[in-house]
């Protein structure tokens, strides 16, 4: 979620557990101080969990201090750019099973690209949990044998997305 393990939806707004006024700056202080840190940019997964999503002044917070992108469950769109900014967002895939069932993670995520329709390029990420690089690597190049499918890091997969969606 950031410099932290937290439910930004619930920093602002009505907070229904603390009722204390807004986090958001306080939370983008510290993420700010640790990414810069860190030369970070990019937050690859905010824990929505059961959180309200997270308001226009989240966004905007994490667009100040992840510039490059940020990827979570609960957005406005599946993708976009942040309102008055360049940064964009990626709503997070389906989450993959157990690194052993590689068979069952290629299904999921051919499941998810056959009902790419329009014209692409399509832009998907997808969460695994646990696995080591060599499961990884497995999934990888089983993927990269489809057609018309490319995996690239976070920073690429933003880019990319960045610029696709300043082109519409």
């Amino acid at each position: 979620s950031g410099a932290g393990y937290l439910n930004p939806g619930d920093l602002d707004g009505d907070r229904p557990f603390s009722h204390l006024p807004s986090g958001l700056e306080t939370w983008e202080a510290h993420c700010r101080r640790y990414y810069q840190t860190w030369d970070l940019s990019l937050t690859g997964f905010v824990i929505d969990g059961d959180a309200r999503p997270m308001s226009a002044d989240a966004l905007t917070a994490y667009a100040r201090f992840s510039p490059d992108g940020f990827v979570a469950q609960k957005l406005p769109a599946y993708s976009g750019l942040v309102p008055g900014t360049q940064t964009p967002f990626l709503t997070m895939g389906a989450d993959m099973p157990n690194a052993d069932q590689t068979d069952e993670a290629l299904r999921r995520i051919q499941a998810t690209l056959a009902g790419d329709k329009d014209a692409g390029p399509h832009f998907h990420i997808f969460r695994t949990i646990l696995w080591s690089p060599t499961a990884h690597q497995r999934l990888f190049t089983r993927l990269q044998a489809l057609p018309n499918v490319r995996v690239v890091d976070p920073y690429t997969l933003m880019g990319l997305l960045r610029h696709r969606l300043r082109q519409k």
